[in-house]
C-alpha cells in the first residue's frame, strides 16, 4: 500500500473480455496512476446456444460486438441466475456462464404406471425435487432401475428405467428362475413369466415349476411320485434329475437324488449331452449267433440295463 513509482508498480492485467497490454503512468507526484492499454474485445455468439441459454434473436449483432453491446441473451426455461458474457480473444466466440439448473418440485402420480411400484414412503406426500424421491422399484415381472424425472415445476413426475421382462429370451433353468417375474417349467423345459407362488401367468406347467435360484440349490420342492412318471433326460431335468444307470427320473439337487443312490446323475441339459453319449440302442437286426428276448432293452439304455 502506499505511494510507489510507476516502474514497481505490478501485477496489472486486462479484465476478463479486455485486450492488450496494463500500463501504469504517475502524472504528478503523490497522485494516482493512470491506467491504460486494455481495449474491450469484440466476439460473436456461439452458432448454438449452449444448453440453458436462450437468445431473443435480436441485440447482439450478426457481427463481433463486445460483451456490454450485447444483449438478448438470457436463462432458457428451468433455469435461473444472469447470463455472463466473456470474450476471451479478439473476434472469437464469447464464452456464456451464469445459468443454473433450476431447482424442479414435482408429486407422484395419482396412480403409479404399469411396471413401476411404490413402497409408499420416501416421495411425498406433496411436491419433492426429483433427488428426494425415494421407494419407487421395478414392478414384478419388469426389471432395470426405476428412476424419475421433473421437467417442470409443480407438476407429476415421469417415471422410467422398468421395461417388461421377456422370459422367452432365456433357455436354462439356471438362468430363467434366478430373473424377477419368470420361472422355469420342466415340464416344457421352456422360461414363463409367472409368480413362485401362482406359477405362470399364462397358460400352465403340469411338474417342475422352478422360480428363485432353486436350479442352484436343488430346493425344487419335488418328489419321486411327481418325477418317476417322466421317462427322458430332457424332460426330467429342470426340477428333477436324471439317473443314466437307471434311466429313471427322481427327485433330487444337483449333487445326485434325495432317495437313492446315482452314479451317472444329470441335472441339466448339459449332463443330458454328456449322458447321451453313454447310452445305446440295439441294432434292428441282430447279428448272426445273437438273440433278444429281454423288452427292458428298448430305447436308449446303459449296456448294465440292456441284458436277454
Amino acid at each position: 500500500p502506499g505511494y510507489v513509482n510507476a516502474s514497481s508498480c505490478t501485477g496489472l492485467s486486462c479484465a476478463p473480455s479486455y485486450g492488450g497490454v496494463a500500463t501504469a503512468t504517475c502524472a504528478s507526484y503523490s497522485g494516482q496512476f493512470v491506467l491504460s492499454g486494455c481495449t474491450e474485445l469484440a466476439c460473436t455468439l456461439p452458432s448454438t446456444m449452449p444448453t440453458g441459454y436462450s437468445y431473443s434473436g435480436g441485440g447482439c449483432g450478426t457481427g463481433y460486438v463486445t460483451a456490454k453491446s450485447c444483449s438478448g441473451v438470457y436463462c432458457a426455461s428451468g433455469y435461473t441466475g444472469t447470463v455472463t458474457l466473456t470474450c476471451g480473444a479478439l473476434h472469437g466466440t464469447f464464452d456464456l456462464s451464469g445459468c443454473s439448473l433450476m431447482p424442479l418440485y414435482c408429486v407422484l402420480p395419482g396412480v403409479v404406471p404399469t411396471g413401476y411400484s411404490y413402497s409408499g414412503t420416501g416421495c411425498g406426500p406433496g411436491y419433492v425435487l426429483s433427488d428426494s424421491c425415494t421407494g419407487l422399484s421395478c414392478a414384478d415381472n419388469f426389471n432395470g432401475t426405476a428412476a424419475v424425472s421433473c421437467l417442470y415445476s409443480y407438476v407429476t413426475f415421469t417415471l422410467s428405467g422398468c421395461s417388461v421382462v421377456s422370459c422367452a429370451l432365456y433357455s436354462s433353468c439356471d438362468t430363467c428362475s434366478v430373473v424377477p417375474g419368470c420361472g422355469w417349467c420342466g415340464a416344457t423345459s421352456t422360461c414363463m413369466a409367472g409368480q413362485a407362488s401362482t406359477g405362470p401367468d399364462s397358460g400352465t406347467c403340469s411338474f417342475g415349476w422352478v422360480t428363485t435360484s432353486q436350479c442352484d440349490s436343488g430346493a425344487s420342492g419335488l418328489t419321486d411320485a411327481t418325477c418317476l412318471p417322466l421317462s427322458s433326460c430332457y424332460g426330467c431335468v429342470g426340477g428333477c434329475g436324471w439317473c443314466a444307470s437307471t434311466a429313471t427320473c427322481l427327485a433330487g439337487t444337483p449333487s445326485g437324488p434325495n432317495s437313492s443312490s446315482c452314479s451317472n446323475w444329470a441335472w441339466s441339459n448339459e449332463d443330458c449331452n454328456r449322458v447321451a453319449a453313454l447310452t445305446c440302442t440295439l441294432p434292428t437286426v441282430l447279428p448272426v449267433g445273437y438273440t433278444y428276448d429281454h423288452v427292458s432293452c428298448e430305447g436308449g439304455l446303459t449296456a448294465s440295463q440292456c441284458g436277454g
